[in-house]
């Protein structure tokens, strides 16, 4: 009886054990013609610890809840979301990256997959599939990691900048053990911006010198463009933008092009190549954008005299609409 009762405790001591890691199983179908590899996983932003390639391999690593991993398969990486449990991935090696056929006891794996699906094929390419998406996984890293793919997209939309940031700072269930925590914390960055003190903008001109950018008594709006030489949307925006220039300069509105281009003379080039009259400066060391938590281009701020924030778009047909109302 008494050795019956060491069974049963061993037994539920190794489920809890099972129950508090997730253990994966790696099925590589074409692992011989990688012999001479290397394979290692670790969780997300920690260092991996590698073994040689083999047909099936096993990992066990600790951890108390839904987290990313990283692998490193003969010099190819992925990453997955997976949660407690045993796990198994079967899939081959190719040429440039590790294809995945199988992934068993993962539901987070296929959640993630369905939602990139579903972006790519245009399918859910509104903010409010974001919001959804992030809502329907507010517990798990998928939200933290989808925050950092909806703020490429739509970082200048403020409604949905304030309704993704009151629904992650408000839920108690929100998931922040993640290096993806910086998304949010970036979103957060973003909604706080209201207001940039204009005179107090140090920028580079196209001949190389810094200077602050004085406020003019004759300037009721400042229109910061941020852009780059081989952005084609930056390219078009461009071309409407001289067509409106004599409404804007008719508004009053100063048009501040912030290039985050290194070499000064691609900028000079292609400004001078169209006759563009706005003021060019420089982004050195991408010191605004980072300070503005711009990742996608073109940017546009609005300011009016007083530094607010009047709108902020990726678009210059929103800025457009706006100025073209004004009364």
């Amino acid at each position: 009886m008494r050795t019956l009762f060491t069974i049963l405790i061993l037994v539920l001591i190794r489920f809890q054990i099972v129950q508090s890691q997730t253990s994966i199983t790696l099925i590589i179908t074409n692992a011989d013609d990688f012999k001479n590899k290397e394979i290692g996983v670790s969780e997300y932003g920690l260092e991996p610890k590698f073994q040689p390639v083999k047909d099936t391999s096993y990992f066990h690593l600790d951890n108390k809840e839904p987290t990313f991993y990283s692998f490193y398969i003969a010099d190819r990486n992925f990453k997955i979301c997976l949660s407690q449990g045993p796990v198994i991935i079967r899939g081959a090696i190719e040429s440039e990256q590790f294809v995945v056929d199988t992934v068993i006891n993962a539901p987070l794996y296929y959640e993630r997959a369905r939602f990139i699906h579903m972006v790519s094929n245009g399918e859910a390419n509104g903010p409010e599939h974001y919001l959804q998406y992030i809502k329907s996984n507010i517990a798990n890293p998928l939200a933290l990691e989808a925050i950092g793919a909806f703020l490429f997209t739509f970082q200048n939309n403020r409604e949905y900048v304030d309704a993704i940031y009151s629904l992650y700072e408000n839920d108690e269930k929100a998931y922040k053990g993640s290096p993806d925590i910086r998304n949010f914390e970036r979103l957060s960055k973003i909604r706080n911006l209201k207001h940039i003190d204009i005179d107090k903008l140090s920028l580079i001109n196209l001949k190389g010198a810094r200077s602050l950018i004085e406020r003019r008594e004759d300037t009721d709006y400042y229109l910061i463009d941020f852009w780059f030489v081989n952005c084609p949307p930056c390219v078009s925006d461009h071309i409407e933008i001289m067509k409106d220039f004599q409404v804007l300069k008719g508004r009053n509105v100063r048009i501040l092009g912030v290039s985050i281009d290194k070499n000064p003379l691609d900028v000079q080039s292609y400004v001078d190549k169209h006759n563009y009259p706005w003021e060019q400066y420089l982004d050195e060391n991408h010191s605004l954008t980072s300070q503005f938590s711009i990742s996608s281009f073109p940017s546009y701020i609005l300011l009016n005299s007083d530094g607010k924030i009047i709108l902020s778009s990726n678009q210059y047909k929103d800025i457009k609409s706006y100025i073209r109302n004004l009364k």
